[in-house]
């Protein structure tokens, strides 16, 4: 236990987190923008005027539901991510000024979410694609050869369970 306290000590955040009055307030300076350039920007598509507004009211489960719906790892990319280009570089308020502090915003949502333990329903599991991806698995040219696939309306070969026989040129 003595151990961990050092570590902790050694290694501490160089960027602390909101308090629940400045998130709110952070939260609130977001303009919901009809076309949101925050989530164009956000490699994952991330539902950000969405969550940001259920914070602002004060509602960090049902933020932290939205933000579930994309990522399991929030806590991580409100760390990790690099904000200051992609959703924090397309809002429109660092345009004339300072942007909305997603990142900082997301990690909040996470920890309050670990700290009190909210989320009790287990997470899906997030996919890559869909399963015409998956349907010639031995072909290096997963890609062009599914897409020829499914532009033909085939998922597994005719719907036999069984990998589809495609010739490459």
């Amino acid at each position: 236990m003595e151990q961990s306290a050092k570590t902790k000590e050694r290694f501490s955040e160089t960027n602390e987190s909101f308090t629940m009055l400045e998130a709110i307030n952070e939260a609130k300076r977001c303009l919901h923008c009809k076309a949101p350039q925050c989530s164009k920007g956000c490699p994952i598509s991330q539902d950000i005027p969405d969550w940001i507004h259920e914070l602002s009211m004060g509602n960090l489960g049902n933020a932290m539901h939205i933000i579930n719906g994309k990522s399991n790892l929030p806590a991580v990319c409100g760390r990790v991510c690099p904000h200051e280009r992609q959703c924090e570089g397309h809002c429109v308020l660092g345009k004339k000024g300072r942007p909305v502090a997603i990142g900082k915003l997301e990690r909040f949502v996470a920890d309050f979410d670990g700290d009190m333990q909210l989320i009790r329903e287990r997470l899906p599991q997030k996919t890559r694609g869909g399963d015409w991806q998956r349907t010639c698995r031995t072909c290096r040219r997963r890609r062009p050869c599914a897409k020829r696939l499914r532009g033909g309306g085939l998922r597994d070969g005719a719907g036999t369970g069984r990998r589809a026989d495609v010739r490459h040129s």
